[in-house]
């Protein structure tokens, strides 16, 4: 997923969130709540993914200089 993309769904999240609470629609309100919480957890499974990236090429050039 894009950066763009993220910060587009966690702001339409606090936007609906915010419409939500000022017009006392809690089902939107609500809704929001969960678009950023999806946001956040895309975000944090990409830094997952980065890190485990990371840390398997870390491994293999270790590897790799322990063959030589």
């Amino acid at each position: 997923m894009a950066d763009h993309d993220k910060h587009v769904d966690d702001a339409v999240g606090k936007a609906k969130e915010g419409i939500g609470k000022a017009t006392g629609n809690e089902s939107m309100q609500a809704d929001g709540m969960k678009d950023q919480a999806k946001s956040q957890v895309k975000e944090a499974a990409e830094k997952a993914k980065d890190k485990a990236k990371e840390t398997a090429s870390e491994a293999i050039n270790k590897i790799r200089d322990a063959k030589r």
